[in-house]
Formats: C-alpha cells, structure tokens, sequence
C-alpha cells in the first residue's frame, strides 16, 4: 500500500495507491473519490437491532482490490491535518472522529463509552498496528509521559493514547481527565467541530 499525504491545501488529504490484494479500511465520510476498479464493503456490518441495542453510530468500510489497482482519496472529517501514527505494540485508544485510516491487519473494537461519558464519541480500541491515520484539527500535539508521570486533559481535545496509560475522570460528570505514564498522547490542537 503506497500513500502521498497531500499538504498543498488547507486541509490535507491522502491518496492510497492499492495493487491487486491490497485492502484498507476507512471511515466511510472521508472517502473523497475512488477508482472505479476498486471495490467497498461495510467491514463491521451488524444487524439493525443490534446497533439499535447498542446505540452504535460507528462504521467502518473496507476498500479493496481483487484485481486492477486504485486510487483512493480521503480527507478527513474537519479541516486539518493528517497524521500517520507510529508502529506500536501497545493497543492505542482512539477516538472515533479522528480515526481515518488503517491497513486490514489492524484489530479493532469499538468500546462505546469507554472513555468519553456524556459524549457522541465513541473510544476504539486497535492493535496489531503497522499503517495507521488520523485526522487533527489544526494538526497534532504529541506528549510522551514517563513512568508514573501525569497530566490532565480534557477529552475534547484527544485523538489517541497508548493503552499503557492509566485514566481516570476527575469526577464522573466531567470531560477532564487525569492520565498516568508510561506512554504517548496525541492531542487536537484546536478542539474540533463534531456534528452528530
């Protein structure tokens, strides 16, 4: 999977180049235009009632090449930046809305109300990561925590942390979160705009 992050507008956007075999999966609002030779599929279809039981808006589509390669465009949600995080062998918890991008090896669970309480914002647990993309509002703030060293964030502003960290609201009501080290935390620079 060859890809060109393209940061010759406001907001950046990345073209895939896929070979026979290759396949990815992207959240489906961010697909900007495809070859036509490439093909799509919904990657964790469930039926109406389980996503009814679940209160689960989070889908994923799985763009794929059976034969002729492709070109696949994605921009992300809101204007900013695309980011390909490090290879890691720790889990990250992402945030649903700044999730763009990954190859198939990835391992994904959605964790609905893991981390956000009180928001639309569903948290992502992945692993087995080699090819992952994010979007940021703005562009990206990395902090790396040493061990048993903390900070506070408020959760608006999160894309991913290293499962490594340990978390805890300041109180239940709140969006304010205190993280404990080892481990990174990639941060909005500017709170983004979500709609529901």
């Amino acid at each position: 999977m060859e890809y060109k992050i393209d940061r010759s507008t406001k907001s950046d956007v990345i073209r895939f180049s896929l070979d026979s075999g290759d396949e990815i999966f992207v959240m489906p609002h961010s697909i900007m235009s495809k070859t036509y030779s490439l093909k799509e599929k919904i990657a964790n279809r469930k039926t109406f009632w389980d996503k009814a039981a679940e209160n689960e808006k989070f889908e994923l589509t799985k763009i794929y090449s059976e034969d002729k390669s492709g070109v696949l465009t994605v921009a992300p949600k809101y204007s900013g930046s695309v980011n390909k995080l490090e290879p890691t062998d720790e889990k990250l918890l992402i945030s649903s809305n700044s999730f763009l991008v990954s190859d198939s090896n990835i391992n994904i669970n959605l964790n609905k109300k893991e981390f956000f309480m009180g928001s639309s914002l569903n948290a992502l647990i992945v692993d087995n990561i080699t090819n992952i993309f994010v979007s940021s509002c703005e562009g990206m703030i990395t902090i790396e925590l040493g061990e048993k060293q903390q900070t506070v964030i408020n959760q608006d502003y999160l894309i991913a942390f290293d499962m490594s960290i340990d978390y805890q609201k300041i109180n239940e009501n709140s969006t304010t979160h205190i993280l404990k080290g080892p481990g990174k935390i990639y941060l909005h620079s500017r709170v983004p705009q979500v709609e529901d």
